[in-house]
């Protein structure tokens, strides 16, 4: 058996490891709404007021049925909301004031978390 055989495995458990640390920190700030997956959604919304899905999807170099599925869980968490775009048929997401509540803490999250790297 190859020594890489379980390198996947292995990877996948220091990522469940790191994301239930991270968002423990979240919680400590009392973001207990927050998962570390919503990050590239905030970050692009935080950027521009609202955006497609596909618009974040490229932005934060993930694919558009990952970021929809994220989309979907922000929305059950009231983080999120739908609205229409300049074109009917064009949905975009942004911030609901809730979501909008929680930037300045996510902000200084992301700056402690850049500078402690």
């Amino acid at each position: 058996m190859s020594t890489y055989s379980n390198l996947g495995t292995q990877l996948r458990h220091l990522v469940e490891l790191l994301d239930s640390d991270v968002a423990g920190a979240y919680e400590a700030l009392g973001l207990d709404r927050y998962k570390p997956r919503y990050t590239p959604v905030y970050r692009a919304l935080m950027e521009q007021e609202s955006m497609t899905i596909g618009s974040i999807a490229r932005q934060a170099g993930v694919s558009q049925p990952a970021i929809s599925q994220t989309v979907r869980q922000m929305i059950k968490q009231e983080l999120v909301e739908n609205i229409s775009g300049e074109d009917a048929r064009e949905n975009k997401i942004a911030l609901t004031s809730v979501g909008k509540q929680m930037a300045p803490k996510l902000k200084r999250q992301w700056e402690a978390t850049r500078a402690a790297a």
